[in-house]
C-alpha cells in the first residue's frame, strides 16, 4: 500500500529527529496568542513573538511532564522555556524546576501555561503586542489578561 507523501516526510522529519536526539515524544505545536503573534524561541534563546507563521522557530514541542505539566522547547534551536522567581522569561538548554508549566485550558478556551515552580505567584507566560516575552499575574486587568491566552496549534 502507497502511503501519501506528506505521511512519509513527516515519519522521515519525526525519524531524523529522533537520530538527533532532540526528541522527547512531545506534541508539536505552534502557540498563537491571542495579539496575532506566535511564540518563537530564537536561535540565541530568546523568547520573542514575531507573525511570521513559516518561521522554523515556532515550532515548538510540549513534552508532558505529568498531568497537567509540561515543558516547552523550542524543536529548531533545543532551547527549554523557562521563568525564574523574579518572573522574568529566560531559556536554558538543560532542563530544570523553572522549565515546568501548568497547561491550563481557559473558560473562553484558550490555552494559558503558568510556571509550576513559581505557582504561588501566578506567574502566566504571555507575549506583549510589540513581540516581548512577558509574565503576568492573573490579578492584574484586561489587557494583561490577554497576552497570556494562546491558541494551539498542530504542525508536523
Amino acid at each position: 500500500m502507497l502511503m501519501p507523501k506528506s505521511i512519509l516526510s513527516h515519519r522521515k522529519r519525526r525519524k531524523e529527529s529522533e537520530e538527533d536526539g532532540k526528541s522527547n515524544m512531545g506534541r508539536r505545536r505552534k502557540l498563537y496568542c491571542i495579539n496575532g503573534q506566535y511564540l518563537e524561541i530564537t536561535d540565541e534563546g530568546r523568547v520573542k513573538g514575531t507573525r511570521n507563521y513559516h518561521s522554523p522557530h515556532v515550532v515548538l514541542e510540549l513534552v508532558p511532564v505529568a498531568r497537567d505539566l509540561i515543558h516547552i522547547r523550542g524543536v529548531h534551536t533545543g532551547f527549554y522555556l523557562a521563568v525564574n522567581k523574579c518572573g522574568e522569561v529566560y531559556t536554558t538548554m538543560m532542563k530544570n524546576e523553572e522549565c515546568i508549566f501548568r497547561e491550563k485550558l481557559t473558560r473562553n478556551f484558550y490555552d494559558s501555561y503558568c510556571s509550576h515552580k513559581y505557582s504561588r505567584d501566578n506567574l502566566v507566560l504571555g507575549l506583549m503586542k510589540i513581540g516581548a516575552s512577558v509574565t503576568t499575574t492573573r490579578s492584574e486587568r484586561f489587557r494583561k489578561e490577554h497576552e497570556g491566552q494562546f491558541i494551539t496549534m498542530i504542525t508536523f
